[in-house]
């Protein structure tokens, strides 16, 4: 049987007229399915990388507390 997809939420977003029309232009020559499927690629986009940034600061402070360990 196929998995169902995951339940989606609706919200609104309000913009200029020339960042909308900023937004068309993209969806339009980058071929995305709407404005809807281009927010939602780069709110994905923006989550991988808030992701990423918390990972390596991790990493960064590994290292510091292994250099602070190796000075004793």
């Amino acid at each position: 049987m196929p998995r169902s997809l995951p339940k989606r939420y609706e919200f609104k977003v309000f913009v200029t007229e020339d960042v909308l029309a900023q937004i068309d232009e993209i969806v339009r020559d980058e071929e995305y399915n709407g404005r809807g499927d281009y927010a939602l690629t780069l709110i994905r986009q923006d989550l991988a990388d808030r992701k990423r940034a918390k990972l390596i600061e991790q990493e960064f402070a590994l290292m510091e507390d292994r250099n602070h360990k190796k000075q004793k």
